[in-house]
């Protein structure tokens, strides 16, 4: 159908039908990448309906527009469009480097706002692979299968191969690789390589992680601490094919909040921190717990029996085979440091210190545990 405009004595006539439009592009094909491209769009006039534009006559009388097109589905950039005859005009684009490969149709859209899109693709984007989903990182136990996939689109037909630590895998040669019956030794690094006619490109690299059931190499050990003390337990455990630890600390049975490596340290123990501390250490195929460590918490040292006897003063003091014992004194209780003037090693039996009575008025002892 036209519209009939007068203008000068001269008819415009207005494209108003897609069906109208038998349409191609000369150039047909366009490559990801390229700029300031001219495709000369030509339709076949049916029932009357073609292309106009205006011309220098800005936007024409009654127009707020010249003529105007589109190539649908992205990437694609419209730098001019410029009118021949009312069959052809000529469309100067741009193609981004990230256009997605594939077909695509043009909409025209004469000055008086019809338009009409082609019935069918007449553009052909081309491009080299681009992957949107690249490889992600896998943890699997011994024995279980592992599979990698990879999401790329580009101008077909697109080519894959997979490769392990760089190596290629002869035959993984689609969008995915499975590892069947995985082993330590596939444990690695795996990317893909895809490619096709205008190129290729190389994903980034997954790694799979092969787990096996933990054990056990050095057990934690009792520990016996005095009041205030810090005591601390490890644990050497192994796996088979190395990594994917993780650890649990328990105190008589009870998860202990944030005791999740390899050791934990009890600091400033007290005695509600005695009992059976043990960690469970565990993988995607299996766990294993610990022996029990016991941890014991004494009192400090109290001095026993002291006595002044002539010009000597002596007391006693209990001790544990293990632990250094520390005899100090201090003249005023306000005196910044403690001095030492006595070491003793413990045996499990009962020391007795004695020394002059000092020439001060007054001093204070005391025997700490290293």
């Amino acid at each position: 159908m036209n519209k009939v405009k007068p203008k000068g004595g001269c008819a415009t006539l207005t494209f108003v039908s897609a069906a109208s439009l038998a349409a191609t592009a000369t150039p047909s094909n366009l490559t990801a990448g390229q700029s300031a491209v001219d495709v000369v769009i030509t339709g076949t006039s049916a029932s009357g309906s073609e292309f106009f534009d205006p011309g220098a006559d800005t936007g024409g009388p009654g127009f707020a527009n010249h003529i105007a097109a589109a190539v649908n589905g992205g990437g694609v950039t419209i730098n001019s469009v410029t009118f021949s005859n009312p069959t052809n005009i000529t469309i100067n684009v741009t193609v981004s480097a990230s256009a997605i490969a594939g077909d695509r149709t043009v909409t025209v859209t004469n000055p008086d706002g019809r338009s009409s899109t082609s019935a069918s693709a007449i553009v052909t984007i081309l491009a080299g692979p681009n992957i949107s989903a690249p490889p992600q990182n896998q943890t699997v136990a011994q024995g279980s299968n592992a599979t990698f996939s990879v999401t790329a689109s580009g101008t077909p037909p697109l080519s894959y191969q997979w490769r392990f630590n760089q190596v290629e895998i002869p035959t993984a040669t689609t969008n995915s690789c499975t590892r069947t019956n995985a082993q330590c030794a596939d444990a690695g690094n795996y990317d893909v390589v895809i490619t096709n006619s205008l190129g290729s490109v190389t994903s980034s690299v997954a790694s799979l992680t092969v787990v096996t059931a933990p054990g056990i190499a050095v057990q934690p050990t009792n520990q016996t601490v005095f009041a205030g003390q810090s005591a601390s337990f490890m644990v050497t455990a192994t796996n088979q094919c190395g990594g994917g630890l993780a650890y649990q600390w328990r105190l008589n049975g009870t998860d202990i909040a944030a005791a999740t490596t390899n050791s934990y340290t009890r600091s400033g123990a007290q005695p509600a921190d005695a009992g059976n501390y043990t960690v469970a250490v565990t993988t995607l195929a299996g766990s294993v717990t610990s022996a029990v460590a016991t941890l014991t918490v004494m009192a400090p040292p109290s001095l026993l029996s002291p006595t002044v006897n002539g010009g000597n003063f002596s007391f006693s003091f209990a001790t544990v085979t293990g632990f250094t014992y520390l005899a100090q004194y201090k003249n005023s209780l306000s005196d910044p440091v403690w001095q030492t003037f006595q070491s003793i090693t413990g045996d499990g039996t009962t020391k007795t210190i004695t020394v002059p009575l000092s020439a001060a008025v007054q001093r204070f002892y005391r025997v700490t545990v290293q």
